[in-house]
């Protein structure tokens, strides 16, 4: 018997196990990553004692630019420094680099208009501090009392200093205290001029006698900003001296007592005392009472 020529020529197909590894791809959203978040303060100061370090006494330097960025991302900040020569500003990132600029009149320790560096958001917070000094050998002024006032015509006096002699220099200062300007001494203007070559220059205090009740009183000069210097607050930005009142508060100016000088006699011929003080000085009113055998209003007016 004879088979199906198909069936000599083809096998069913068995279908055997894949060897190879398969391999699966997942996709999963991944969470943004964290940029920590800092503070950044600016603070420039006017280095007095040129030691790069900032002491209480020290003002502040406003004006002064800086600018940065972050190394990894795309995180800037700009600061400018107030009156006290501080700004500050939050910031995202770690590490940043930075360049600062300071306005005319100031420079850096290294004697440059403006400064750089690089600085790390460590704990959250930086500060980027920058002493200066006065550019082109500007002076720095400050004021010391010399003398105190006294009423009725004896004179106070302050003095100004400047660290550099060259130029005219225009000062300008506050005046404050306990004392009226012009009502207890005569006006100070506000602002004194150093002559070419001077290093000191003296502004006196005439004080004006009254006869009020005053007591001592204070007079207080402060050195004020202004162009061409600084103001040395360490060595002085500000001075007080006393006004001295000749009119002694909470009684008498002096010792009082009371002399006869003539007898009185009818019908018209006066009596008369005379009241003595042992110290002169502004107005003072003396109580008296009287007594005897006469009677006031009846026997005398």
């Amino acid at each position: 018997m004879s088979r199906p020529i198909h069936s000599l020529f083809s096998r069913p197909r068995v279908r055997t196990p894949d060897a190879r590894p398969r391999r699966h791809l997942r996709l999963e959203a991944l969470e943004p990553r964290e940029v920590p978040a800092g503070q950044v303060t600016l603070h420039a100061f006017h280095d007095q004692n040129q030691n790069g370090l900032w002491e209480p006494a020290e003002p502040g330097v406003g004006g002064v630019s800086a600018n940065g960025s972050d190394y990894a991302h795309p995180d800037m900040f700009s600061l400018t420094s107030g009156a006290d020569g501080t700004a500050t500003t939050a910031v995202m990132g770690t590490t940043f680099m930075y360049s600062a600029s300071v306005p005319a009149g100031w420079q850096t320790a290294a004697g440059m208009s403006s400064a750089s560096g690089s600085f790390s958001v460590a704990g959250g917070a930086h500060t980027v501090t920058l002493p200066l000094t006065a550019a082109g050998g500007a002076a720095t002024v400050w004021v010391t009392k010399v003398a105190d006032a006294a009423e009725p015509s004896s004179p106070g006096l302050f003095r100004f200093h400047r660290s550099a002699s060259a130029g005219s220099l225009p000062v300008n200062y506050a005046v404050s205290g306990s004392a009226s300007n012009l009502m207890d001494y005569m006006w100070l203007s506000g602002q004194v001029t150093f002559p070419t070559g001077a290093t000191t220059v003296d502004v006196p205090v005439s004080p004006t006698d009254d006869s009020a009740v005053e007591g001592d009183e204070t007079v207080t000069l402060t050195v004020a900003a202004g162009a061409g210097y600084g103001v040395d607050l360490m060595a002085g930005g500000s001075a007080t001296l006393t006004l001295a009142d000749n009119d002694a508060a909470g009684g008498p100016a002096a010792a009082v007592w009371v002399t006869k000088v003539t007898d009185a006699a009818e019908p018209s011929a006066p009596g008369a005392f005379r009241f003595h003080r042992s110290a002169g000085g502004g107005q003072l009113t003396v109580n008296y009472t009287t007594s005897g055998t006469a009677y006031n209003m009846s026997d005398y007016v």
